[in-house]
């Protein structure tokens, strides 16, 4: 019985984590679509900076290729957070008597199907746009984590595979006498 009480003590502290997170991505994606707004309505970069540091100085970049390179980016980030949502209702719905629910199943697919879209978007916008990018541009500060994505998305399919079959289970040994 203490180890049910010590796992469900951890589930919410992993709750409270998860919260945490999705709070903190929501804020930077907000915060980079606002920098992205300010930079396409104001006339040049004057006026905006990031932490003291221009972002198109920094990176050696001209706006018309940093407004697609930072809408990138904002997607990207922007799917992060959806998965983040994901997972928090995953953790707070969940119950130990009963770990296996169609629901759960359902959340843990969808967040491999989201993942396995960003790695596909950030795979199909590293071949595409960055061989538009100048030599000495942000092409090479830029992290090709798609083959990351992809791996993560067939891994997390695997686990909502397995959940799944776990649902069928519990659902048939709940039918047996």
């Amino acid at each position: 019985m203490e180890k049910r009480n010590k796992t469900q003590l951890l589930l919410k502290i992993m709750n409270v984590l998860f919260w945490i997170v999705f709070i903190c991505l929501g804020i930077t994606t907000a915060k980079n679509i606002f920098t992205l707004y300010t930079l396409v309505t104001k006339e040049g970069l004057n006026e905006v900076t990031y932490i003291g540091i221009n972002p198109l100085e920094k990176l050696n970049i001209s706006l018309p290729y940093f407004i697609p390179f930072a809408a990138i980016s904002i997607i990207v980030l922007s799917l992060k957070t959806y998965i983040s949502y994901i997972v928090v209702k995953i953790s707070s719905t969940f119950d130990l008597s009963n770990p296996f629910t169609l629901k759960a199943s359902r959340l843990i697919s969808k967040i491999s199907y989201v993942t396995l879209a960003i790695g596909i978007f950030q795979l199909s916008t590293h071949c595409c746009y960055l061989s538009l990018l100048p030599e000495d541009s942000v092409k090479n500060s830029i992290n090709a984590s798609s083959g990351d994505f992809l791996f993560l998305a067939a891994i997390i399919f695997i686990i909502a595979q397995i959940f799944k079959r776990g649902l069928e289970l519990q659902t048939e040994n709940e039918l047996t006498i």
